[in-house]
């Protein structure tokens, strides 16, 4: 039986450019910290660099068959992870909480 390899979940991922990330028809802007510059679309702050995600696509890749029930995520300062993270992996729950104060 010829078996079809499955699509890896980080194969949606196309960086446009080392700070512009689409996944699907999502716009995430990649930083290191907040900055004021942004010529873009409309766009989720996402606060992990290329390499990192890089790094992330190279462990799951490993991992084809991990499919993850939950997701707890601490520390989420302006959210684009909880959507990165939940439009990637498609988990049944996920939770994010903040730690406070002002990130803005």
């Amino acid at each position: 039986m010829l078996q079809i390899p499955q699509q890896n979940m980080f194969d949606r991922l196309i960086w446009k450019a080392d700070d512009c990330l689409l996944l699907d028809d999502l716009v995430f802007r990649a930083m290191r910290q907040k900055t004021g510059k942004w010529s873009g679309d409309k766009h989720f702050i996402f606060y992990k660099i290329q390499p990192l995600i890089e790094q992330y696509a190279h462990y799951f890749r490993r991992r084809c068959d991990f499919q993850p029930k939950n997701i707890f995520e601490l520390g989420i300062f302006d959210g684009g992870s909880i959507v990165f993270w939940h439009e990637l992996l498609k988990p049944q729950k996920h939770v994010a909480c903040g730690l406070g104060g002002s990130h803005g």
